[in-house]
């Protein structure tokens, strides 16, 4: 039964003997056998992860699993704290264009299969680019002798709408992969107020992938890739019903237009790329590629429909880019003129 009447004991245990014998091989068989400093992603991983940006995802994936690279704005990032010495390699293709939203179209990220993010030094192969490079292949169809895909859908804040499907399919010695994807959203770009407004955007991507095997040793594949973007340049509070507007210059411009209406700035990227590669494999230690490509990026900027809107205040800008006959903008205190041109 339960007493409060404490009790010393002393227990007494003894180690058993026991002998064993441990033999160490060397083999080939490393779970790492690259020295670069580098982040290795796989498609599990791709999957599961939340990206910041449907229309960069390639870029924020980089972002939340690769250390030292810094989120930026409109889906950048900063490799070692330099967003210009960044470059991705596809499937070999080397991208040195800086690749989100504002300035290009990015490879959808549900065409890649696996990601290699090497930081630091790169070796020689990957060029000039210091700080990062993104080595990406793709996915492919080849082996997958069952029609294999899947079609998803999302929506979310902003009123931000995703969709898209893939489809995997070959046999032993060809294979091909297609993937196509839509995003239509509220809020495309990074705004500069708190208030999102003028903000909306859309995109569309298809890739596909088409592998033939001609002998054990000799291969070819093609990445036929088509991206669009068009999107909205945010507007700030100070865009919004653009007043003191006077054309001329000189002492007599003419009278003050009064309103002229909001900013309204829009932008349409489109992006093709074509790369077909031939493959040898000479031995277990060397492998000759030979691939050519065409890739082109066209980037069309279309003014709001009254111009003078597009004359920030005057502090700020005192230009514009569309042809035109000088103006001058009345501040709070003094005038400053200037003929249209680009942004300033």
């Amino acid at each position: 039964m339960a007493s409060t009447v404490p009790v010393i004991v002393n227990p007494s245990l003894k180690l058993g003997a026991a002998s064993g014998t441990v033999t160490v091989e060397g083999g080939e068989d490393l779970v790492e056998n690259d020295p670069t400093f580098h982040t290795d992603i796989d498609r599990n991983l791709i999957e599961k992860l939340p990206v910041e940006s449907q229309s960069s995802s390639l870029s924020s994936i980089v972002t939340l699993v690769s250390p030292g690279v810094a989120a930026d704005s409109n889906g950048l990032f900063h490799g070692l704290g330099d967003h210009a010495s960044n470059s991705f390699s596809i499937d070999s293709q080397s991208i040195t264009d800086q690749q989100s939203k504002v300035f290009s179209n990015q490879l959808p990220s549900n065409a890649v299969q696996s990601l290699e993010v090497i930081s630091g030094a790169p070796p020689a192969e990957y060029g000039g680019k210091t700080s990062l490079v993104i080595v990406a292949t793709t996915r492919s169809g080849q082996g997958i002798t069952t029609p294999t895909g899947s079609v998803y859908t999302s929506y979310g804040s902003f009123g931000s709408a995703t969709g898209g499907f893939d489809l995997s399919y070959g046999q032993k010695n060809w294979g091909n992969f297609v993937e196509f994807d839509a995003l239509n959203t509220g809020r495309f770009l990074d705004p500069p107020e708190f208030t999102v407004f003028h903000d909306k955007g859309n995109e569309e991507n298809i890739f596909d992938r088409v592998d033939y095997t001609f002998t054990p040793v000799d291969s070819v594949h093609v990445d036929l890739n088509y991206s669009r973007s068009w999107f909205q340049t945010p507007n700030a509070f100070q865009n919004l019903n653009v007043q003191n507007v006077v054309s001329g210059s000189g002492a007599s411009p003419s009278p003050v237009f009064g309103n002229v209406g909001n900013a309204d700035q829009r932008s349409f990227i489109g992006t093709f790329n074509i790369y077909p590669t031939y493959t040898r494999v000479i031995s277990n230690n060397a492998v000759f590629n030979l691939g050519a490509w065409v890739r082109k990026d066209q980037y069309g900027y279309f003014p709001s429909g009254d111009p003078l809107a597009d004359l920030g205040p005057s502090n700020l800008q005192a230009a514009m880019a569309v042809p035109s006959i000088p103006v001058k903008r009345v501040g709070p205190s003094t005038a400053h003129e200037g003929c249209f041109a680009a942004p300033q």
